[in-house]
């Protein structure tokens, strides 16, 4: 990851998305503004969507659409002679996604995906019927924020909505909430987006300082050299916010006090709590080859 990459995604709030190809359609058709975190075709469950979550800063907007795809693997699998899953499970997972979101310091507005005809394009059978309306409510009744609903829009294919559906979502949501998490009353206009550049700024010739005093220089040099380690410390962590914040291991569980092998152990566990019990457990590993 390159500097410029972590400065924008540590530095700066707006609205995000998170989750399936509804959220990438609302991203897209949000325009300015919009980050999409959203993976089409992914579940509540898929390890890369839940890997985004951790790229979602403090004080964002981040829409979360999920359970789709929970629901029309659920059916494909079903008809190929497995158990029905039951809709309080896909309602947990939701949930699950909903909450980690949350935990990032987002404020979350959930998509909740409409209940096709069970006909259309491809796979459009498995996307529509009464096992979805059974899914829909549970996952209703498991969450408790804001919902955005998308049954009875029109459909193109049987399970996605027209793109000006998409985009009076993104529209309903830029209109109701800040970055900074707050409501708002009226329509604001569409934050600019922060573009960092590579490419420093040079100076013209009047402006370009005379290299009189070597020493001073050569304090300059070890000052980027300073902050070159500093940025490549933070890509270390580049997939999550920096695991060594105060608290963190306590909130997620995380034996601090336990051996490394043990550490190995949770740290297979996944989630923000693996992510911990595997730095931590590099950590002793560490310290103990130094002594």
């Amino acid at each position: 990851m390159r500097a410029t990459e972590f400065i924008t995604e540590s530095g700066n709030t707006g609205y995000y998305t998170i989750g399936d190809s509804h959220a990438v359609s609302v991203a897209r058709m949000g325009g300015r503004g919009w980050t999409n975190l959203a993976i089409g075709g992914r579940s509540s469950t898929s390890p890369d969507l839940l890997a985004n979550i951790n790229h979602v800063p403090r004080g964002a907007i981040v829409l979360v659409c999920v359970g789709a795809n929970d629901t029309a693997n659920a059916m494909l699998s079903h008809n190929q002679g497995r158990p029905l899953k039951s809709p309080e499970v896909i309602a947990r997972n939701v949930a699950n996604t909903v909450n980690l979101v949350q935990a990032q310091g987002a404020t979350v507005i959930f998509l909740l995906f409409p209940n096709g005809p069970a006909r259309g394009g491809k796979g459009a059978q498995y996307y529509g019927g009464p096992y979805q309306d059974k899914v829909r409510n549970a996952i209703r009744s498991a969450l408790s924020v804001p919902i955005i609903d998308l049954n009875g829009k029109p459909l193109t294919d049987g399970i996605h909505a027209t793109m000006g559906t998409y985009k009076d979502v993104a529209d309903q949501v830029r209109q109701k909430y800040n970055p900074s998490g707050s409501k708002q009353s009226a329509v604001s206009s569409a934050p600019k987006q922060t573009v960092v550049s590579n490419k420093p700024k040079q100076p013209v010739a009047s402006d370009r300082p005379k290299n009189k005093n070597p020493e001073r220089v050569g304090i300059v040099a070890n000052v980027i050299d300073a902050v070159k380690n500093k940025i490549r410390s933070f890509e270390n962590f580049a997939d999550g916010r920096n695991p060594q914040d105060k608290g963190d291991s306590k909130r997620h569980g995380v034996p601090t006090k336990a051996s490394v092998s043990t550490l190995r152990k949770v740290a297979k566990q996944g989630g923000r709590k693996g992510q911990l019990a595997h730095w931590m457990a590099n950590m002793k590993a560490g310290r103990a080859k130094k002594k």
